[in-house]
């Protein structure tokens, strides 16, 4: 068993730490999370922990194909979907859903929840949670698109 911490400043956080948590979060299945904001001298500060099993024990996915140009309007839409949502629960961007599930949504361009579950990243919690909105972001430029 593993433990990651990371701390990233809860005012602006910066783009380097939340990359570098996008890249430890690929691949990675936690067993449990905890995230806090805690103070500090220099201010507050998101403090995020980890708990995983060892690298050995887990399988790095396989990277995704380059996207389209109408996978990447799906893609920077979803971007946007997840940015709204996480001012909306004030949480990090990260919490709603990583990069690499957006990408991979924007990809396969799911049609229903079932198929929005067999997406890395996406359980069901998060299909309960999100998946509606999720569909009708995907459809609603997919259809865009076809016009």
């Amino acid at each position: 068993m593993k433990v990651l911490v990371f701390n990233i400043e809860a005012v602006e956080p910066a783009e380097e730490k939340l990359a570098e948590l996008n890249e430890a979060l690929d691949g990675l299945s936690p067993e449990r999370t905890w995230m806090e904001i805690v103070d500090t001298p220099h201010g507050p500060v998101w403090s995020i922990i980890l708990i995983f099993e060892d690298e050995h024990q887990r399988s790095k996915p396989e990277p995704l194909p380059e996207l389209s140009l109408e996978d990447e309007e799906i893609y920077q839409t979803l971007l946007d979907w997840r940015r709204h949502i996480a001012r909306k629960e004030n949480l990090p961007e990260y919490f709603i859903m990583h990069n690499r599930t957006l990408r991979e949504i924007a990809l396969i361009r799911p049609k229903d929840i079932e198929q929005l579950k067999e997406i890395r990243g996406i359980g069901d919690w998060k299909a309960k949670s999100y998946g509606e909105s999720i569909l009708k972001v995907v459809d609603a430029i997919a259809q865009a698109q076809e016009e």
